[in-house]
């Protein structure tokens, strides 16, 4: 299914990256840095299935050569903190093929990193169950003539009315200069000025959304992915962390990662977590059902009532009914029996209310337990990372391990104690509410049974009273 992962980062000289490198490793070409006088050999990545480079407006064709481009960047960025490239690593959805991927890709970088005047390098890489694309910018546009432009320029600083703002000394005198041949000069205040905004987190915000926005253009309602992170979404799991190349390499060697041991831990919790709360879900459903099954009964028998009193006349407050004959004591207590019955049914169904209030009260009890043995797994962590050794490997990572493996079967546990606790009152209320149906089934027999005996008295009556009648008139 699709997922969202859309990460970037700055390649740059102050941690001893080279960008012609790194152009090799995404595009899986062999790529000569003449700076350094050295060749960079990628081509046996099987997983990359395309790359191409697209170029903006203004800049010189003979950049659309990949060795060409990032040398030429290397010569321009040529100082100790210079900066060489974003790097955007984005996950492609699973549900597109590769043509759509190609197609699709291309309209979005142009749209997003190309038109804004970033030279882009990109390449499509199809892993098993992780298709994802490697896309490198340049941190400069071009200018008309084709040269790059400044990452930022000065101007004068102007205040409120559009004027220049003077420079001052510690007197309150505008500071001058005197230049050889031009005499003296007054000295104005300047403010850098930056050219682009790519560097900005509201660009990168954007961005982020747009990607997501455009990828749901082409996905089902459930497929659909979300740019925002877990906490914005209101979800209580625990995200993960970048691993990199050196960490899968260390793994692949039969070593343990501590990027992707806190991983595997995070997204094992994360799984729990999602299990209970799919519990609390069908739990809390079924419940409902329940109760509305009752109130549903509780209304049939109501209006059953209603229809009952009319059909055998209802008992006026002087004892009389509509047509003016004795009323049964017999049905009025039949009537205020059933009543009594089914307050006790409401009654009922507040106390399942009240069933599903506990569900919910002990589910959040055992997610508490559930993130703390998250927050030890990644307190525990962070102590390995501060016993780190030059290998990349913890010291006593074996011990860490069989102590995360045990928190892991813990956590199974409570799971389990949890589940156990809702299926038993499922069980009870399930078991509750088919004694209250039979219960109500019993009571309607008996007032079927009890409206037979009534009519057969009335009947008996009403002979004798026209047995009485007739006797009367004889004589």
């Amino acid at each position: 299914m699709a997922i969202y992962h859309f990460t970037t980062r700055i390649i740059k000289s102050s941690i001893g990256k080279c960008v012609v490198a790194s152009a090799a490793y995404i595009s899986g070409q062999k790529l000569k840095d003449a700076r350094l006088g050295l060749s960079f050999n990628y081509t046996r990545k099987e997983e990359v299935v395309f790359a191409e480079v697209l170029l903006p407006k203004n800049a010189p064709e003979d950049l659309a050569d990949r060795e060409t481009l990032w040398n030429a960047v290397e010569k321009r960025e040529n100082k100790r903190n210079s900066q060489y490239a974003r790097e955007f690593e984005i996950a492609v959805p699973n549900e597109w093929n590769r043509e759509q991927t190609i197609s699709r890709m291309r309209e979005f970088i142009k749209e997003n990193f190309v038109n804004k005047g970033m030279a882009a390098d990109w390449a499509y890489h199809e892993k098993e169950g992780n298709h994802h694309v490697h896309c490198m910018c340049t941190m400069r546009a071009f200018n008309k003539d084709g040269s790059w432009s400044n990452m930022r320029k000065t101007e004068f600083a102007r205040d409120d009315n559009g004027n220049k703002i003077p420079l001052l000394d510690e007197n309150g005198k505008q500071k001058v200069r005197i230049r050889k041949g031009k005499g003296e000069e007054k000295l104005w205040k300047r403010i850098d000025v930056i050219q682009n905004q790519w560097n900005s987190k509201e660009q990168l915000k954007e961005w982020r959304k747009n990607w997501a926005d455009y990828c749901n253009k082409f996905l089902i309602e459930e497929q659909k992915i979300d740019h925002r992170s877990f906490e914005e979404q209101g979800l209580d799991i625990e995200p993960t962390i970048h691993e990199g190349y050196a960490a899968r390499q260390m793994e692949q060697k039969g070593k343990v990662s501590d990027r992707c041991e806190y991983n595997r831990k995070v997204k094992e919790s994360n799984k729990l977590v999602m299990q209970i709360k799919k519990s609390i879900a069908e739990i809390t459903k079924i419940l409902k059902e329940r109760v509305e099954q009752i109130y549903e009964r509780v209304g049939r028998v109501k209006g059953s009532i209603g229809s009952d009193r009319k059909g055998r006349g209802y008992i006026e407050p002087n004892g009389r009914t509509e047509s003016g004959k004795q009323s049964v004591e017999s049905t009025g207590r039949f009537i205020n029996d059933t009543e009594q019955k089914i307050n006790r049914t409401e009654q009922n169904i507040k106390t399942t209310e009240s069933a599903i209030a506990e569900i919910k009260r002990r589910m959040r009890k055992e997610s508490s337990k559930i993130d703390d043995r998250i927050r030890k797994i990644k307190n525990e962590r962070a102590g390995r990372l501060s016993r780190r050794t030059d290998s990349g490997v913890t010291a006593d990572g074996n011990n860490n391990i069989n102590a995360e493996s045990k928190d892991t079967e813990t956590i199974i546990r409570q799971l389990k104690t949890a589940t156990d606790i809702a299926e038993s009152i499922i069980a009870d209320s399930e078991s509750s509410r088919e004694n209250k149906i039979v219960e109500r089934e019993n009571r309607e027999l008996e007032r079927e049974r009890l409206a037979v005996e009534e009519s057969r008295r009335n009947d008996e009556r009403s002979n004798e009273n026209k047995r009485t009648d007739r006797q009367a008139k004889r004589r």
